[in-house]
């Protein structure tokens, strides 16, 4: 990639990084807006190795519903990670500033979109691990694309796919979007994402409420591991959310 980045506003900041809003330029085309991502100076090589881990899975994808990576700009400091940028921000946002104006068609549509790019990285052997609202961007046009690919990781194989898990050794998990085995045994499978789903499901229909509200994450952790189950939001009439 040749071109000049220009940042602009900063979107967001972590543990780790930065997000920026930056304007991209290349020779002999109009300069354009994107995602970029960036490491505090203060990390060192296992955060860039991550970062750079990331933008090779997000990478496999081409996807309406998945984020699109445009490149990686690895020469001088610091590293770089573009991606396309998206004006609407993201989808937990959305719900709860838009909590009077979303019809129901449009929340199906956000439901169905989230299923569809995560059926997208299944596909594709991944285990996302982190499915929540808050990790889902939003187009101009309202179009959900599934991003934050930090946590992401292939899936094992085995003789029945579905039985095939990756246990994670290490970092922080969500709590509140994980599935039983994933609290108990550190399982993580397509089957824990899509329990994840579900709760993004119920973020979608209670206006961007945070799951298991009112309870710490101990306790979140507890019930759901001896049996609790979030009851369907009164306004969704398509399914049993995360009914187990």
């Amino acid at each position: 990639m040749h071109g000049t980045i220009r940042l602009l506003d900063e979107l967001g900041r972590g543990a780790f990084g930065i997000v920026y809003k930056a304007l991209l330029e290349e020779p002999g085309m109009p300069g354009y807006l994107v995602a970029c991502k960036s490491l505090h100076e203060s990390n060192g090589g296992g955060a860039m190795r991550e970062l750079l881990e990331e933008a090779a899975v997000t990478a496999q994808f081409e996807h309406p519903n998945v984020v699109h990576l445009i490149g990686v700009v690895s020469v001088g400091k610091p590293l770089l990670v573009l991606l396309d940028f998206y004006e609407r921000g993201d989808l937990r946002s959305h719900l709860m500033e838009n909590a009077a104006k979303l019809t129901m068609v449009q929340r199906a549509n956000f439901a169905y979109q989230c299923a569809s790019g995560l059926e997208h990285v299944h596909s594709f052997g991944f285990i996302h691990r982190d499915v929540a609202a808050r990790n889902v961007l939003l187009s101009s046009d309202l179009t959900c694309k599934i991003s934050d690919f930090g946590l992401a990781r292939e899936q094992p194989t085995s003789d029945d796919s579905h039985e095939a898990y990756y246990r994670m050794r290490s970092g922080n998990l969500p709590v509140r979007w994980s599935a039983p085995e994933a609290l108990e045994d550190q399982k993580f499978s397509r089957a824990s994402d899509v329990w994840s789903l579900g709760i993004l499901l119920y973020e979608i229909y209670t206006d961007g409420e945070m799951p298991y509200k009112g309870w710490s994450n101990q306790r979140v952790w507890v019930e759901v591991a001896s049996g609790f189950r979030l009851a369907r939001p009164d306004r969704c009439h398509l399914l049993e959310v995360a009914s187990g």
